[in-house]
Formats: structure tokens, sequence, C-alpha cells
């Protein structure tokens, strides 16, 4: 039973740790590349809300998607941009496609604000949202 004890402490706090990492709902990232702004909204334990405004071109999509974490990622879905999905890295918010090696697409920094209004602010035509 000696053994077993510190077996189950540790299972206990990886359990408390994880849960306490699981739901971003209300965070919210702001991040860039060479054309792109980008947010993602936390609005859920689940869901996403994916930001997108191209800079040459003046126009915002926006996409809906789901959310998971672990201890050192966050994994985003977007089942209509043919079910892609990327990985942020939590310790430096870099992004990039899973499975795919090289560069991250973009660089993030958490967002203290309302997301939805920085991106209306920008768009200078009729955002295209996508369900």
């Amino acid at each position: 039973m000696k053994k077993l004890l510190p077996i189950f402490i540790y299972l206990f706090f990886f359990y408390e740790v994880k849960s306490e990492f699981d739901d971003l709902t209300g965070k919210q990232l702001l991040c860039k590349n060479l054309s792109e702004t980008i947010g993602y909204d936390f609005i859920s334990k689940e869901e996403i809300v994916n930001y997108k405004f191209w800079d040459l071109e003046g126009l915002l999509s926006i996409y809906k998607g789901k959310y998971e974490t672990n201890l050192k990622t966050i994994i985003l879905y977007f089942p209509i941009l043919m079910n892609v999905s990327m990985e942020i890295n939590r310790k430096n918010l870099e992004v990039s496609l899973v499975g795919i090696k090289g560069d991250p697409t973009h660089v993030c920094k958490i967002f203290e604000g309302d997301l939805k209004a920085y991106f209306q602010n920008l768009n200078t035509k009729a955002p295209i949202v996508f369900n």
C-alpha cells in the first residue's frame, strides 16, 4: 500500500494540473505573419472562432472550429478548411500546421480586449463568415 500511495498522489496531481489547461474559455490570441493578422477567440471549452484578416486585400474571414489541449500544445481543428489542424506551442505561442516540420506559420501574443471589435475595425469590406 505504501508503494501505491505515491502513484495515486501523482495521478491526482497530474489530473488536476491537466484539467486547468483544458478550458481556455475567454482567452484570446492575436497573431501576425507577413500578409495576415489572425485572431483566436476561445469561446467555450471546445469551440474557437478564428478571425483572419488579409492585410493587402482588406478582407476579413471568420471560421469556427474546435480545439483540444495538452500540457505542451493547443490543437486547433477547422473542418471548413478541409480539416486543417494547427498546433499552438504553449511556451512561445508559435503556430504551425500539425505534422509539417518547418518555420511557424505565425506567432501570437495574448490579447486583452474585444477581439471581434478589433477585427471589425480592421475590415474594409463585409466579413465572410464560415460556420
